[in-house]
């Protein structure tokens, strides 16, 4: 039996519906919808918290509280890994850097300095060389979404289940 057997239709079409939890109201409004369909009809979700490392501590305390406050499932947590990006990197620069003229001091300097923290906020910063912005946006498809398709979707859409993703995004959301 697959892992994500108990979410199968009484069609027989597996499904599974993953919600996606950020601790905001929009999600947790999600979430609880979640949660009412489950008691009307049995049918399971799971739920899906992608830690940044940038968030406050509030947040986290509200999404470690979630599941015991309203008896719905606890969210997996997942969180991005940069290691074998920074390697690379550090790779390119230890190879190219000197090559283009940059002191070896510096090329060392940088080469030292480009190791994972274990935040991935800070550690993404590092691998662009560059905070986001909002001309350049890169931390919801590099900290969240990625890593939640790693670890949560990918292996059930591998095990052959349809997957059904509940997104809470609040009405007023810019276009941009």
């Amino acid at each position: 039996m697959n892992a994500f057997a108990q979410f199968a239709a009484p069609s027989d079409k597996p499904y599974a519906h993953v919600v996606s939890v950020s601790g905001g109201k929009d999600s947790t409004a999600t979430y609880l919808l979640a949660l009412e369909r489950r008691e009307r009809s049995g049918r399971d979700f799971m739920a899906v918290f992608a830690d940044t490392g940038n968030e406050h501590e509030w947040t986290y305390n509200f999404v470690r509280e979630l599941a015991g406050k309203t008896g719905g499932p606890e969210p997996i947590w997942v969180k991005a890994d940069f290691t074998s990006d920074m390697a690379r990197k550090r790779d390119f620069i230890a190879r190219k850097w000197p090559l283009d003229g940059v002191a070896q001091a510096i090329v060392d300097r940088a080469v030292e300095l480009l190791r994972p923290t274990g935040n991935p906020f800070l550690d993404l910063c590092m691998m662009k060389g560059r905070f986001p912005s909002s001309g350049r946006r890169f931390c919801t498809d590099e900290l969240k979404i990625k890593p939640m398709f790693m670890a949560v979707q990918r292996p059930i859409l591998e095990a052959g289940v349809a997957l059904i993703s509940w997104q809470g995004v609040r009405a007023e959301e810019s276009l941009a």
